[in-house]
Parts: structure tokens; sequence; C-alpha cells
């Protein structure tokens, strides 16, 4: 077998253990046969807002019930909610937070993403690329010696950014994900929106791409090839 069907096959035999084993430990919760099904759901769903009652209705679940297994999925690491960015301005801010997965190794095989697929498709790719950008910064920021904060930036027109990291003197970095080898001046949007709200506390915006060079796009704006999150 493939390095990559190993893979995966231990991805699925490692979900079957925490889905059949280590959730039934921790909760009591009804109904538990029904996390799979969530988790499949949610991984179709992965780096998006939070819609407690649509999922209900996809999963055939209550909206309390689903933000129940979703707290249970946390305990267990798999999946994180990422607050919205308020920045002490409520105003025209969307407050709801998005969902990612800890390991996208676990998110490319629940949503069945392999190698041949992508090279003729990537479209996919997009979701599995925010998780993994999402699971380095998590770790990052959980060994940083400053307290930093991670949040994602919505506003009400539907501007976004995927992360926001703010530090104890609140200074902001915001961070753009894009699965793709080049780099326009609109993917910078979010971030110059994210700038003009902060003002002096912008510290950098940086757009990671699929790319291998360091591209400037302005004061404190620049492209970096998403291999930065990894080389020392």
């Amino acid at each position: 077998r493939s390095s990559e069907r190993r893979r995966r096959d231990w991805h699925r035999a490692y979900l079957r253990s925490v889905m059949e084993r280590d959730a039934r430990e921790i909760s009591s919760a009804e109904r538990l046969d029904r996390l799979p099904d969530l988790f499949g759901l949610l991984a179709a769903r992965a780096g998006q807002l939070l819609n407690w009652s649509a999922l209900g209705n996809d999963a055939r679940l209550d909206g309390k019930t689903v933000e129940r297994y979703v707290r249970l999925l946390e305990q267990l690491y798999l999946v994180r909610r990422v607050p919205a960015w308020s920045g002490n301005q409520t105003q025209r801010l969307v407050s709801t937070p998005k969902l990612h997965f800890v390991d996208s190794g676990l998110l490319a095989t629940t949503l069945n993403l392999a190698t041949a697929q992508l090279a003729l498709d990537r479209s996919p790719l997009g979701s599995a690329l925010e998780s993994f950008v999402f699971g380095e910064l998590a770790k990052a920021t959980a060994v940083a010696d400053d307290e930093l904060m991670m949040s994602h930036y919505r506003d009400k027109d539907q501007v976004e950014v995927d992360f926001v990291i703010e530090n104890g003197a609140g200074l902001v970095l915001g961070i753009e994900v894009k699965a793709s080898s080049s780099v326009q001046a609109s993917d910078f949007r979010g971030l110059r929106r994210l700038k003009d709200r902060v003002g002096s506390r912008f510290a950098q915006g940086i757009v990671l791409y699929d790319g291998k060079h360091v591209l400037p796009f302005g004061e404190k704006l620049s492209a970096a090839p998403i291999s930065v999150l990894w080389a020392e």
C-alpha cells in the first residue's frame, strides 16, 4: 500500500478509537453514535462561520445538542472554535466564531482528499490548507513568551481576514491564506481593511501562498510562502 493510503487508514482508525472510546469516557451525552456524521458535516464547513441551526438541520439534531457535541470534539482536541476579533469596537463586525480542525490530515481524510484528485482540482485544498496554517499558528502561539490571542476578522461587508493575532500590548498581525501559487493586490482587501481599523497598532499583514518568494505589497503588507511557518 502507498504511504498515502497507510496515512488515511491510520487517520480513520484513530478517529474510530476517539469516537467510540474516548468520547464515551469523558461524556455521558446521548446519541454519541451520531458523532461521526456530525464530524463529517463539520469537515465540509471547516474554516467557515459556525451556524448551529443549519448544522442541526443537516445533522437532524437540535442546535443545543450540536453545540454540546462540538464542545466534546474540542475536549478531544479534534476541532477548535476561533472567536471573532472585536478590537473593542463592535460596530459593523461579525461576532460569530469560526471552526477549524486541529489536524489538517484528519480533515483531509474525512473529506477524502487525495493527491491525485488535488492535482486535477485544487479547489478543495483551501479549507485543508487553512486548517493546516491554523494548526501551526496554534502551536506557535501556545509556546510564545508573550500572551497571544488568535481570532478571525469579518465585517458586515463580508470583508475577512483568516487569522488575527494580537499580543498583550495590542499589536495586531493579520494573516490570510491563499491556496494559489500567485498573489494579487485584491488578495489584501481584508488586510487593508483591518489595517485601516487598527491604525498604528497594525504590525504586519501577510498573505501566505503556495509560492516561493516574499513579495512586498505596500507598507506593512507582504506575501510569503507558506513554508515560512516551519523555516528556521
